[in-house]
């Protein structure tokens, strides 16, 4: 069984090609890194899992065929994190979160317990109880951050994409926000999640997968993707290794001497 299936996935932006022919699968209970450099493809990739960006070959979601998937259909399946955290009305912190309630509601039909206990639940999760009550459109760029994350736990779906979310978190909630996310792995749901902290992601993930210039280069665990010679040859630098408490270790020192 997998929540997400790419097959054979390319596209292009703009006529450039961005993806060439990704294939991957994950299943529930993983957490997996999306990790490269700028421009690998990370955020065009996800996109494209959403429908928000065109391409080619097979998406498969929870079962169903994401090609052809209503708007309606997907929400219920896949909740995503975007990179933009633009926010174009002032309304509620409260009120936001609770827009990821919208698909499992009839329409124009008011919050049910049910609703409000996972907007309740998700605001718990990501810290921001307190902000319940304020505009999103005044909150600093970390709060309103982990609001849009806090939105889409509150959605409840199988799988959860986020587009680095751990930007502009302070050291706690980028801790925070990864618990969190591994949690809802270790209840049998499953997060894709772009980063370009790779401390974050070798310590916090099940599974990596290494994108450059639109094609993956490595797919498997921390370890086994984040080496010495990947580093070198994708990012151009140099890092010191090591393990904390039965997790991996992994600090960029410098650019590679053979950059």
């Amino acid at each position: 069984m997998t929540l997400l299936s790419v097959a054979h996935l390319s596209a292009a932006l703009g006529g450039r090609p961005v993806l060439h022919d990704i294939s991957f699968a994950v299943g529930p209970g993983e957490l997996v890194g999306l990790i490269g450099p700028n421009g690998a493809g990370k955020s065009t990739l996800l996109r494209a899992v959403m429908g928000l960006t065109p391409a080619t070959g097979g998406i498969v979601l929870d079962g169903e065929d994401g090609r052809v998937l209503t708007a309606a259909r997907r929400a219920l399946k896949v909740a995503f994190v975007a990179q933009n955290r633009d926010v174009a009305w002032a309304m509620s912190v409260e009120a936001l979160v609770a827009l990821g309630r919208l698909p499992h509601l009839p329409r124009l039909s008011p919050l049910r317990a049910a609703d409000r206990a996972a907007v309740d639940a998700a605001m718990r999760m990501m810290d921001i109880e307190a902000y319940r009550e304020r505009q999103a459109t005044a909150l600093s760029g970390g709060e309103l951050a982990r609001v849009l994350a806090a939105r889409a736990l509150a959605q409840e779906t199988p799988l959860l994409l986020a587009d680095e979310p751990a930007a502009g978190l302070d050291p706690a909630h980028q801790i925070s926000l990864m618990r969190t996310f591994r949690s809802l792995a270790e209840q049998g749901r499953s997060v894709v999640v772009s980063t370009h902290d790779l401390a974050l992601a070798a310590r916090s993930c099940t599974r990596l997968i290494l994108l450059d210039r639109g094609r993956v280069v490595a797919d498997g665990t921390p370890e086994a993707v984040v080496t010495a010679d990947n580093l070198q040859s994708v990012y151009r630098v140099r890092a010191y290794f090591g393990e904390v408490e039965g997790r991996m270790i992994v600090l960029p020192l410098d650019l590679s001497e053979r950059t």
